[in-house]
Formats: structure tokens, sequence, C-alpha cells
């Protein structure tokens, strides 16, 4: 019986594999060329569900006050650096679902916040299929004013240990929209 004991710790012990990140985070900044007045801020995670769907959540501000059905879509581009280079809708779908009928906004509170999360199958629901791609934020009238590129992320924080980010999850920001001091309104003073 011990050797049994021994068999089934030695299968418990064993470390898990490592499997890489399918996560992806993109801070969001003025859209290259945006010359508006609005100011828009936050991050956006991806993560991708067995191949088969995409979720997209956002944590954002300095948006358009009360903008409803505002877009929030992954692009085919690669670079938030030359507007030109942004590209359309990211997807291999017959049919775009980057589109308000798809479910793929955002509503701003009064204040131009917004939090949430929706879920699509783009065709491209896969982590190696959306890395490097550009994230858009568009206001009520469709402009482009945010933009982020998506990189790897760790959504678990274990790679956040800074006292930015203990203060970030003290004031009920999730660890995967922990955002940098000047963009975090609960540590800029």
């Amino acid at each position: 019986t011990s050797m049994r004991r021994k068999s089934k710790q030695s299968k418990n012990s064993k470390p898990k594999k490592q499997t890489p990140s399918s996560t992806l985070r993109a801070v969001m900044n003025r859209y290259p060329g945006y010359t508006g007045d609005i100011t828009p801020a936050g991050s956006v995670k991806v993560t991708f569900h067995k191949q088969t769907f995409t979720k997209l959540s956002y944590y954002l501000f300095g948006l358009q006050s009360g903008c409803t059905d505002c877009g929030v879509h992954i692009h085919e581009g690669t670079t938030c650096d030359n507007a030109d280079e942004v590209g359309g809708h990211h997807f291999s779908v017959p049919v775009d679902p980057w589109t308000p009928a798809g479910g793929t906004t955002y509503d701003a509170n009064k204040r131009g916040f917004a939090k949430g999360s929706f879920t699509l199958t783009s065709g491209d629901d896969t982590f190696a299929d959306n890395v490097g791609r550009a994230v858009v934020i568009h206001d009520q009238d469709g402009t482009r004013i945010s933009c982020g590129i998506l990189k790897a992320f760790d959504p678990s924080g274990k790679s956040h240990k800074s006292k930015q980010s203990k203060r970030s999850k003290s004031k009920k920001y999730p660890p995967s929209f922990i955002l940098p001091a000047d963009m975090n309104p609960n540590l800029v003073k």
C-alpha cells in the first residue's frame, strides 16, 4: 500500500506542463492623426477559447460621453504609428463580425467610462492570428479615436510585482487591466 501512495504522490507532484499565454492586451492611446478633443485611454484584453471564439474585454476611459454602440475592433494592421497601415477589420469568416449587429461595441457612461466584454467568432480566433494586431476604438460617428497593439500578457499578475500593481489591485482593478501609472485614475495625483 505504501507503494501505491508513493506512485499517487509522484503522479500528483509532477509539474504541470507550461503552456504559452493565450491572453493578449493592448494599452490604448490616441489614434494616429486624430486631432479631436476626446482623450481615450485604458486597455483591451483578448482571450481565445479552444480556437472557436474570441472574448474581448475592455476597460476604457476618456471616451465620448454617452457614446452608445460605439466600435471596438481588432484590425488587420500591426502598427498604431501610421493611420494608413492600421487597415480594416481582422476576420476570415464570410461576414464581418466586427459590427454593431455582431455586438462588438461598447457603451460609455456620461463620464466617458466603459467596461465590459463580448465574444465573437472571427475565423482568426487564436493567439497567433492576433498577436501584434491593432485594436481600434471608434466614437459615436465611427471616427477612429484610439489605437493599441495586442501583446502577450500574463493575466495572473505574477509578472507585475510593482507597488503600482498592488495599488491597482486594491482599487478593484482586475490584474488584466493594470494600467501604467500615468493612465490609472487612482494613481494620478
